[in-house]
């Protein structure tokens, strides 16, 4: 059922005033042009038609939401349904059907469920300060071990976190996938990886989220905190290490949760990627909080090859000095506003005990900032995907037999052939450039039955 207040909303319609025409980022004289040819009662009646339809198709599919195509979907229904009424010649309403089936989809997702993303940024009410502290308050006192302890690593395996978390909406692989993760024995403390790859996509992330969370403080004249990896009060099973939250209770932005992606090969869209939608989904779920602002950037880091003469645009620069620590990466960001000079004498003179590797200066091409509000109607048909997958990994880590039929199969790639059957015929090939002499079987007989 459409609630009440989406009803009460109808009335707009018979102002068709600036604020509506505004939301709908279209000129009103083709919402008028309806109302001039087929008066204000049968309007209003197909606009609560196409509401109702509406709400059917997304109670249908209330997992659709994730989809970065979702609100194109939606466009599409809303026409389709508007195309099959024999109330109008839609051949020659083209204009005016558009501008109906968006002032429904504007009036539905601002009444009724929140739309997937906003568009730029913004404030949509003050926040509720005291309200907020006692949310935050919540967050920091929830235990948590000390990080790259054994106890840390127990933690997060058994915990289905935001960012893998996606996967259980995917195909069978993928949930194998996932499965077999959290499934298969941990490693001890001390046995991961330690080599870095700083020319990964992933450590580039990593090295620019710092700069990032910078860029939107300044933007936004607000203060980013980290809390760490964070447990659903309910839901013990489900957990999230969101990028930062807004800690500044000055800020209009007080408790607005922040998910930076730091792009290296694609365009910036401001439409979030299902997997990263999700990721903000469960995120405002384990933290309690309403709102996320999702921030792409891209960065460029200047080479020797840069003309001087022809300077590449940037919408803001900065430095980076690169050392190596205990045989890790480590960084010093320059602050956005500080004098360069004084700043690089200082970093260099802390890290006089480090290996100074180079002085990186980057430039920021693009950026989006979108905000994603939470979506409790999804989350309520996700968790249940979520609450399987779960029972599924308890189940199958009792018995050590009974997850080994999900771990990756790995396939040879198309025309591999058998390494020693290659390097047999190789062998046999050498073999015929030499003089009799020095020619001597190559067969091993210990593996002749």
């Amino acid at each position: 059922m459409i609630p009440a207040e989406a009803f009460k909303a109808l009335d707009a319609l018979r102002a068709i005033n600036a604020e509506w025409a505004t939301e709908i980022d279209l000129p009103n004289e083709y919402l008028s042009n309806l109302f001039e040819q087929f008066g204000e009662e049968d309007v209003l009646s197909i606009v609560e038609d196409m509401l109702l339809y509406l709400d059917a198709y997304v109670c249908a599919n209330p997992l659709a939401f994730s989809a970065p195509e979702f609100h194109d979907v939606v466009h599409d229904v809303l026409h389709e349904y508007f195309e099959g009424l024999h109330a109008f010649d839609t051949m020659e309403l083209n204009l005016e059907a558009d501008a109906l089936c968006r002032f429904c989809e504007a009036l539905y997702f601002r009444h009724v469920h929140p739309p997937r993303e906003s568009g730029d940024t913004f404030i949509r009410k003050p926040p509720n300060v005291a309200v907020i502290d006692a949310k935050l308050a919540h967050i920091r006192g929830k235990p948590q071990p000390d990080q790259r302890t054994p106890e840390w690593y127990t933690f997060r395996h058994n915990l289905l976190t935001a960012s893998n978390a996606w996967k259980a909406f995917e195909s069978q692989a993928c949930m194998n996938q996932l499965i077999y993760e959290k499934c298969k024995p941990l490693l001890q403390c001390g046995q991961e990886k330690e080599y870095v790859n700083t020319a990964s996509p992933l450590h580039w992330g990593q090295k620019y989220e710092p700069v990032s969370r910078m860029i939107y403080e300044h933007l936004y004249k607000t203060k980013v905190a980290d809390f760490g990896c964070l447990q659903h009060d309910t839901h013990a099973f489900l957990g999230a290490s969101p990028d930062g939250i807004n800690v500044d209770p000055a800020s209009q932005r007080y408790g607005r949760m922040l998910e930076i992606k730091n792009i290296v090969n694609r365009d910036i869209t401001g439409i979030p990627k299902k997997e990263y939608w999700i990721q903000m989904q469960l995120q405002m779920e384990t933290a309690d909080l309403n709102e996320c602002d999702f921030l792409e950037t891209q960065f460029v880091e200047e080479g020797d090859d840069d003309d001087p003469r022809d300077p590449p645009k940037a919408l803001m620069t900065g430095t980076i000095i690169y050392f190596m620590k205990d045989g890790r990466p480590h960084y010093e960001y320059e602050p956005i506003g500080s004098k360069p000079e004084a700043w690089f004498s200082e970093a260099m003179e802390r890290n006089q005990a480090h290996t100074w590797m180079k002085t990186i200066h980057w430039r920021l091409e693009s950026m989006s900032c979108v905000l994603v509000l939470r979506n409790k109607f999804w989350f309520r048909h996700a968790i249940r995907v979520l609450d399987g997958l779960w029972k599924t990994v308890e189940c199958e880590r009792n018995d050590p037999a009974g997850y080994e039929h999900r771990a990756p199969k790995r396939r040879s790639p198309p025309g591999a052939v058998n390494a020693s059957a290659s390097a047999s015929a190789g062998s046999i090939f050498m073999q015929n450039w030499l003089h009799p002499p020095e020619r001597k079987c190559l067969i091993d007989m210990s593996c002749i039955d």
